[in-house]
């Protein structure tokens, strides 16, 4: 049997070498039916890169766009592997997972189709976008750094470097959002901020303003919990969706009960000018009404109400959970609190009743 030379053989390995190390950024074949995340409309305005903003905190809850983007991963690869929050060791944060800034999402690198999800992830991450935005997905979303099957990316240096740390992380592809992303401040979350703010701006006040998250699209964190807006034209009016992530009791079919952590519908705001239209409405006018087989009750302001506002009830039935145990019943459930705000707008908040006649849960659209 004939040998290979030595020249030969050095240059079989560095063949070999130079294909592993590329691995992250040669997608294999199985990549092409992995899609992408979702991806908003952005601006011309993009978010400045995150620098190493080292975890300083010990916390015990995941922060809200560290949350987020674990579900965005979820959704788009039907993966539910992951490894977030940490507690300290000792009191003293050594990693963003204590803070609630990282995620572990649970791949193998020798398994084919985590390699393929793992990939294709990666490339939509640091992939230039279509305005010519160098690693605009990571920008939009406040990644600091990645570290996927011995190699690391940063968006201060972004590049794939050999990462020869005492875990090669061969198993996760390892997330560390900045303070920006992990808070739902960056443009990804808020997409109005690509369009609001100065592109030639880098750091813009408007990612931590106030703002009606009832009629603002996007996500936002306010007391101490997440809500997701999304609007649409409706007649002369804008109509917005509002959802919150909770923990709502469902049924079943079959009459079980369980908890279930997921978006649950919150609101629906409309927001148009007065008219003869809106004034006509039965639920403007206080009293009883009967408005499609069932009874609604509209009264005047009262308690934390503001002026010129009237709230509706419906006669309905809802399920409760108490003291460990969930029961339907039926009675007068608030449906809507509408006032005239200012610049004449009008707000709807509606829940969506339930049936009455066999108690089954009735739940808004999701976004």
């Amino acid at each position: 049997m004939r040998l290979a030379s030595p020249r030969r053989l050095r240059a079989a390995v560095v063949l070999v070498c130079l294909a592993l190390g590329a691995v992250v950024l040669t997608a294999p074949a199985q990549a092409a039916t992995v899609a992408d995340p979702v991806t908003p409309v952005f601006g011309a305005w993009v978010d400045p890169i995150a620098g190493y903003d080292p975890a300083n905190s010990c916390l015990t809850t995941l922060q809200p766009g560290t949350e987020l983007l674990k579900d965005l991963l979820a959704t788009t690869y039907g993966r539910t592997a992951f490894d977030t929050l940490r507690a300290c060791t000792g009191g003293v944060a050594t990693s963003e997972h204590n803070d609630g800034r990282a995620i572990d999402f649970m791949l193998l690198a020798a398994n084919p189709a985590d390699m393929a999800v793992a990939t294709s992830f990666l490339t939509w991450l640091t992939k230039t976008d279509a305005a010519g935005v160098p690693f605009a997905n990571a920008r939009r979303l406040g990644i600091m750094y990645v570290i996927w099957n011995r190699q690391m990316w940063q968006a201060v240096d972004p590049v794939w470097r050999p990462y020869t740390g005492p875990v090669p992380h061969i198993d996760h592809v390892h997330i560390s959002l900045s303070r920006a992303g992990a808070q739902l401040q960056t443009s990804f979350w808020k997409p109005y901020l690509s369009t609001s703010c100065d592109p030639l701006v880098a750091n813009c006040a408007l990612s931590q303003a106030a703002v009606d998250l009832f009629t603002m699209p996007g996500y936002h964190f306010a007391g101490g919990r997440i809500w997701h807006t999304w609007c649409e034209p409706f007649q002369t009016a804008t109509r917005c969706w509002t959802y919150i992530k909770a923990t709502v009791v469902v049924r079943s079919a079959a009459g079980v009960y369980s908890a279930v952590y997921g978006w649950a519908f919150n609101n629906i705001t409309y927001t148009d000018v007065e008219s003869p239209a809106w004034d006509a409405n039965p639920l403007a006018i206080p009293g009883a009404h009967l408005i499609g087989a069932r009874s609604w009750s509209a009264g005047t302001p009262s308690g934390r109400m503001s002026s010129g506002a009237c709230r509706r009830r419906t006669a309905t039935c809802s399920s409760r959970t108490r003291n460990g145990f969930s029961t339907d019943s039926s009675g007068w459930q608030l449906s809507r609190a509408d006032h005239s705000g200012p610049g004449s707008r009008r707000r709807r908040c509606w829940r969506p009743s339930t049936c009455p006649t066999n108690c089954s849960r009735s739940v808004g659209r999701r976004p």
